[in-house]
């Protein structure tokens, strides 16, 4: 009996060590350091309308005028130029990105604006160093005119 006992007790062992090793190992208690969940994306770009400034025409001659954006919001998408008083003519309107690509001429700005009109274009959104207006009276009486100019940048 005791041989039996001692036989049964050995192909127990060895049958139970054997079947132990080919359980999977358990996973650690923290995997991955750091969140337990993705971090959420970001939230999408915010529109932020604000004015560059005016300018006042004289009464004889082409004035030019440089509005410089907020180096903060210089991602602008659109440009606006609003008419304060009296008509006045847009002679150019030229546009200086911030990488140093060159200047581009903004075609669709130009043109009479006339008191308390708007004249508007959508840009690409790239940053902008510098907006530069030439403007004159447009009338034969050569009053001053007044605009301001306003943009919608991404922030």
């Amino acid at each position: 009996m005791g041989k039996w006992f001692l036989l049964i007790l050995t192909i127990f062992t060895l049958s139970t060590g054997y079947a132990n090793d080919g359980l999977p190992m358990p996973l650690p208690d923290d995997p991955y350091p750091g969140e337990p969940y993705p971090v959420p994306p970001p939230a999408p770009p915010k529109d932020v309308p604000y004015s560059l400034g005016g300018g006042e025409t004289g009464r004889f001659g082409t004035r030019t005028f440089d509005f410089f954006p907020r180096y903060d919001l210089n991602r602008i998408k659109r440009i606006r130029l609003v008419g304060l008083r009296n008509n006045l003519e847009i002679v150019e309107v030229r546009i200086q990105y911030a990488d140093a690509s060159g200047e581009r001429r903004e075609y669709r700005l130009e043109g009479e604006l006339k008191s308390s009109g708007v004249r508007e274009t959508v840009l690409d959104g790239r940053p902008i160093y510098r907006i530069t207006v030439k403007a004159s009276p447009s009338y034969f009486w050569k009053k001053p005119g007044g605009f301001r100019v306003d943009v919608i940048a991404v922030k």
